[in-house]
């Protein structure tokens, strides 16, 4: 499936509200691609999640993108090709 969506990179947000609530959007859309779908999004990423022009209003303002290395947990191979070490973010509000 193909969307094309009016949207930017995380970088050109225009206000810090409009930051936080593109992430809060981006953690909302991870928990339901791990809880609902059984994926795991393995590349998160400032250059993977984007600010989306909301069509209406409640509309998700951050979007992930690009799930090349994502995982379906039931599947036993991974599908990665290189392994990266893994950095803890902490977002304080």
């Amino acid at each position: 499936i193909v969307v094309s969506l009016a949207s930017r990179p995380l970088h050109t947000h225009r206000s810090v509200g409009e930051l936080l609530k593109s992430l809060r959007d981006v953690i909302r859309g991870h928990k339901s691609l791990l809880e609902d779908g059984k994926i795991l999004y393995r590349d998160i990423s400032e250059n993977n999640i984007i600010i989306a022009e909301a069509a209406n209003k409640g509309d998700p303002k951050g979007m992930l993108i690009d799930l090349d290395l994502a995982k379906e947990l039931d599947s036993l191979l991974s599908g990665a090709v290189y392994v990266l070490p893994i950095l803890t973010y902490v977002i304080a509000v």
